[in-house]
């Protein structure tokens, strides 16, 4: 017996509806067979590693001591192969140009670093500021000693000495003191803001 058409597309209709309901009662979703799900975007990730290096420091906060400045760059034009090659050569190393071509191969061009400026408030000698600089650890260093050693940095009163390492980041941070003796009544900025902030910073 020949089934009519309008039966076998009622019947069908009742079997992928049936299918469905199986489906959502196990907690797959039924359009889920046909639709997959949209994969991320360049824009999505750049996003997602942008908010993550902005919660990539902490500290503890104190209003009537110091504010803070923020600021993005692009670790490709902040750390140039030249540059720590000179610096390399002032602190005594041996290595090469082309190593530190091939060791910053590491950031793409889009790669992002912060740096966070502290700033004391009020009346002060010296330096009133002091500074932490933040890149992804792209590197990979998992060793402090080879860290400093591809970043050293034997200037006075330098930017960016190496300074705390996780799987995540790299921090650098600015001399610690100004070189001044306190006279005159007036606190060494610089030397309060980090003997507060020092004990309590954090490099996730």
């Amino acid at each position: 017996m020949r089934i009519p058409a309008f039966l076998r597309q009622l019947i069908l209709l009742l079997l992928v509806f049936a299918l469905g309901y199986s489906l959502a009662s196990s907690g797959s979703g039924f359009f889920d067979l046909l639709h997959k799900s949209k994969p991320a975007t360049s824009s999505d990730n750049l996003l997602a590693d942008q908010l993550s290096l902005a919660d990539s420091l902490s500290y503890a906060k104190r209003d009537e001591l110091f504010t803070v400045i923020t600021k993005r760059f692009k670790v490709v034009q902040k750390f140039t192969a030249a540059e720590l090659w000179q610096r390399n050569q002032k602190c005594g190393g041996d290595r090469q140009l082309a190593y530190f071509k091939q060791l910053l191969t590491a950031f793409s061009p889009t790669d992002d670093g912060i740096e966070y400026r502290f700033v004391f408030k009020g009346d002060c000698q010296g330096g009133r500021d002091w500074s932490i600089t933040v890149v992804p650890n792209k590197i990979g260093y998992t060793n402090f000693g080879n860290f400093q050693n591809d970043f050293d940095l034997c200037d006075i009163n330098g930017e960016t000495y190496p300074y705390l390492l996780s799987k995540n980041y790299l921090a650098f941070c600015s001399a610690p003191t100004s070189g001044l003796e306190a006279s005159q009544g007036l606190p060494l900025g610089r030397e309060v803001l980090v003997a507060f902030l020092k004990p309590t910073i954090k490099l996730r």
